[in-house]
């Protein structure tokens, strides 16, 4: 029924998409380089909680963007009838 705006917190949620994806890359990277024994495996600890915390702000944007709509509990219709 209503929809506050939200694009301040839609443009956070790109920035974090694009920190989450960037975090990927470099975990599968440093995943790569571990059985060369080329990174220690507190790297891939350090890379992997990076990733895991893109997630959760990931979640906890997705939540505060759903905050913004107001829905009614059921269906029907404004007015006299």
């Amino acid at each position: 029924i209503l929809k506050l705006e939200d694009a301040d917190i839609q443009a956070e949620k790109s920035k974090i998409q694009i920190g989450l994806q960037q975090a990927k890359r470099d975990l599968d990277r440093i995943q790569g380089l571990v059985t060369s024994q080329a990174v220690s495996q507190a790297d891939v600890d350090i890379a992997n909680a990076k990733f895991e915390m893109y997630k959760a702000d990931l979640a906890f944007i997705d939540s505060k963007i759903k905050k913004t709509e107001v829905k009614a509990p059921f269906d029907g219709k404004l007015g006299l009838t």
